[in-house]
C-alpha cells in the first residue's frame, strides 16, 4: 500500500506521517530526508544537491525524481507514506506511472486553525522539539521539557508569514490534489480536532482502502 499525505502547513501532515510509521509499520519517504541522506553519504547526486542548496536554488524535478524512483524501488512490496511528495502535478503524473497510489489523504483544517497552530508555535533551539504556547506549553517558561534547551519562536512563523505560506501552498497544491479527484484516489478528513482524533480517522480510512 502507498498512501500519500496532503496538508498546508501546520495541519499535522508531518505527526501524522509519524503515527503510521511508529503505530502501523508504514516506511515514510520525505524527499527532504531523502536528499539529506544523500549529502550525508557524499554520493554524486548529494554533492550535486549540497551545491545547488548552498546556492539557495530549488532542486530540480529531475533530481527529486531520481531520488524518489531509487527509494521507491528498493522499498518495493512495503507499505509506504509518502510526506510532501509529489508538489506539482507534473511530479504527480510521473509518480503514477511508476507506483499503485492506494489513496491520498487530505489533512484539511481551517485557515485560522492553521495559522494559531504554527503562530503558537516553540521550538527548542538545541533539540528542536516542538511546543506550543497554549496547546502544548513547556513545564518551565521558555525551557524544553527534553533536553533543557531555550525556547524561540522561528521567524517564519510569524502571523503575516504563515498566512502568505498559506496562500502559496493553496495555490500550488490544489491542482494536485485536482488530479487526484479526478483519479478517485481523493479522501478529504478534518485536520482541525486534536492529533488523536486525526489518527483515528486516518486509520479507518485505511481500513476502506486496503478492503
Amino acid at each position: 500500500m502507498i498512501v500519500i499525505l496532503m496538508g498546508a502547513p501546520g495541519a499535522g501532515k508531518g505527526t501524522q506521517a509519524e503515527h503510521l510509521k511508529k503505530d502501523k509499520g508504514f516506511l515514510k519517504i520525505s524527499t527532504g530526508d531523502l536528499l539529506r541522506r544523500e549529502i550525508a553519504a557524499k554520493t554524486e547526486l548529494g554533492k550535486r544537491v549540497e551545491d545547488i542548496m548552498s546556492r539557495g536554488a530549488l532542486v530540480s524535478d529531475e533530481i527529486l525524481l531520481q531520488v524518489m524512483k531509487k527509494e521507491l524501488d528498493l522499498s518495493h512490496g512495503r507499505n509506504l507514506v509518502l510526506d510532501g511528495f509529489p508538489r506539482t502535478v507534473p511530479q504527480a503524473e510521473w509518480l503514477s506511472s511508476v507506483a499503485k497510489i492506494s489513496g491520498v489523504i487530505h489533512i484539511d483544517a481551517d485557515r485560522e486553525e492553521l495559522t494559531s497552530r504554527i503562530a503558537g508555535r516553540l521550538v527548542c533551539t538545541a533539540c528542536e522539539a516542538v511546543f506550543h504556547i497554549s496547546r502544548k506549553p513547556p513545564k518551565i517558561a521558555n525551557q524544553c521539557d527534553k533536553c533543557g534547551g531555550a525556547l524561540t519562536t522561528r521567524e517564519d512563523d510569524s502571523r503575516e508569514r504563515v498566512l502568505h505560506r498559506l496562500d502559496v501552498y493553496h495555490r500550488q497544491t490544489e491542482p494536485v490534489l485536482e488530479f487526484y479527484r479526478e483519479n478517485a484516489l481523493y479522501f478529504r478528513i478534518d485536520g482541525n480536532g486534536v492529533e488523536s482524533s486525526v489518527s483515528g480517522q486516518i486509520d479507518m480510512l485505511l481500513e476502506k482502502i486496503g478492503r
